[in-house]
């Protein structure tokens, strides 16, 4: 669709903005142009006698590499949000732990003073008896 509003003319360029996966602690925004193609850096200009024509075979793979730009950028996409939600999962549960060993130290602490407080009224009490 893109393509064909491209060539249509309806839109003059076409970006995809993108989450890139660099890593499962890092994703970072991404955009890359897809309309009109530009040449990337680096890439080796030189000119080929070409069998079929130049022509021919940009109408053949051009289309097919739009697609896996798209393709590709749906994949980070995918990735980063999975890793995202890893990472967020990862967190909850060592946030959880920590509070249920913090609720389990208050918990004996309080038990232990419980303890400790009927002990003191026990020997109080018997040392009022004697």
């Amino acid at each position: 669709e893109a393509v064909e509003n491209f060539l249509n003319q309806k839109i003059d360029q076409f970006y995809i903005i993108y989450s890139h996966w660099v890593s499962s602690f890092i994703q970072k925004p991404a955009c890359i142009q897809i309309l009109p193609v530009v040449q990337q850096e680096g890439a080796v200009s030189n000119d080929y006698l070409l069998e079929p024509s130049s022509k021919e075979l940009l109408n053949t793979l051009l289309p097919q590499f739009i697609e896996v730009q798209i393709y590709q950028a749906l994949l980070e996409s995918k990735a980063s949000e999975y890793s995202a939600r890893m990472m967020a999962m990862k967190n909850s549960t060592e946030n959880a732990k920590d509070l249920m060993d913090e609720l389990y130290l208050t918990y004996h602490s309080l038990r232990q003073s419980a303890i400790t407080s009927e002990l003191t009224e026990m020997t109080v009490a018997k040392q009022a008896m004697e």
